[in-house]
């Protein structure tokens, strides 16, 4: 049933989303830890926008919005981890 061949590719997917997620946020915690050492500020507008114009330039304009808006929370939770 396709039905249940595209919800496998979704678990897959989800599998290798939460992986790279918890990479990305343990990176995050060293960059806080790199960013207190050298007294800079947790927050970096700059840094965010470029981020958010880069990574949506990947994805067809449709599913831009979307991303921005998950990307959004990751950066608070990386936030958080860094303090």
């Amino acid at each position: 049933m396709k039905l249940d061949k595209l919800r496998k590719e979704i678990e897959i997917i989800d599998k290798d989303l939460a992986l790279l997620i918890e990479k990305r946020l343990k990176i995050c915690q060293e960059i806080g830890e790199e960013k207190k050492k050298l007294n800079l500020p947790i927050f970096d507008a700059n840094r965010e926008q470029i981020l958010k114009e880069k990574n949506a330039s990947y994805l067809d304009n449709k599913y831009q919005e979307a991303y921005l808006n998950i990307l959004e929370k990751i950066f608070e939770e990386s936030k958080k981890l860094q303090k």
